[in-house]
């Protein structure tokens, strides 16, 4: 298949098999006791929280907004820290001429999801192509599996319907800080700051107090770690990884095709795997 052009920023990634061994959320007391500050954090108290959510990326807000559409947990008081400025990643116009390289896919099951919680109409639904066909080989092209689920399930394939879609991330998290601010019981969203110190609190509950790098402390009845790879939260609830070190990097790269493409294409070649993930309007995602 021919490009014709290659648009947006080219991003390259350190590749490990490292492995996370199980979510970092901690839970560290029972609804109705009272934490207590230790003798040094008396001139400055922390602000008390049912959970905080360290990490603003999908996975963070798409937890936040779910809580916050929940009426059982409507008493909740919430809180999400991240380093990046979310006020402004909630205001994210896209692009008119080209789509991010930093992608997800989701599952039908997924897109029904967000939908049920009010996400979804506030992405930006133009942007996200519909996929069912995935086009697999090897890398002398001799071994070629098709995996079309429109033909398998004896229907043609609709934008209402399809089995995976394609979104950029940003889409995604911009479209859930929307929703997050729309809801009734908006939570408080610490931006620009970043973990500094995790200790367990003093007293019978030992909430975790989180020291954050603008000097504002919080104090959890529950920890949820969204913070990527290298989480603090894991490292403080002590939950390890293992994994190899490959010394590679991964390359991922927007293209315009000069052909109208609604497949997702994979090789297995002996310097590793290549994957082209389609979007709208003839472009695509290199991976």
């Amino acid at each position: 298949m021919d490009f014709a052009k290659v648009f947006g920023r080219v991003q390259l990634r350190r590749i490990s098999n490292r492995r996370i061994g199980s979510p970092a959320v901690r839970g560290f007391a029972t609804a109705g006791q009272e934490p207590s500050g230790s003798q040094e954090q008396a001139s400055k108290r922390p602000k008390i929280y049912d959970v905080v959510i360290v990490g603003g990326g999908a996975a963070g807000c798409a937890l936040a907004s779910a809580l916050c559409s929940s009426k059982t947990l409507s008493k909740l008081r919430i809180a999400m820290v991240d380093p990046a400025k979310l006020g402004q990643i909630g205001e994210w116009q896209p692009p008119a001429d080209t789509y991010l390289p930093r992608t997800l896919q989701i599952t039908l099951s997924n897109k029904r999801y967000f939908e049920s919680r009010g996400v979804w109409e506030h992405c930006y639904t133009d942007r996200v192509q519909p996929c069912d066909r995935a086009v697999v080989a090897d890398a002398s092209g001799s071994s070629q599996l098709d995996l079309d689920a429109a033909g398998a399930l004896g229907r043609m394939a609709s934008r209402d319907d399809s089995v995976a879609y394609m979104i950029e991330t940003k889409n995604l998290v911009s479209g859930l800080l929307r929703s997050i601010r729309s809801s009734q019981r908006p939570i408080d969203m610490i931006e620009r700051a970043k973990v500094v110190k995790i200790e367990p609190g003093h007293g019978p509950t030992k909430w975790p107090v989180v020291t954050l790098s603008n000097k504002d402390m919080l104090q959890a009845r529950l920890l949820v770690g969204a913070d990527g790879g290298n989480s603090q939260i894991r490292k403080f609830a002590g939950i390890g990884t293992y994994g190899t070190e490959y010394g590679q990097y991964g390359l991922v790269a927007t293209l315009c095709l000069e052909q109208l493409n609604t497949a997702a294409f994979q090789r297995f070649l002996p310097t590793g795997p290549i994957a082209m993930l389609p979007f709208p309007n003839g472009y695509a995602n290199l991976i």
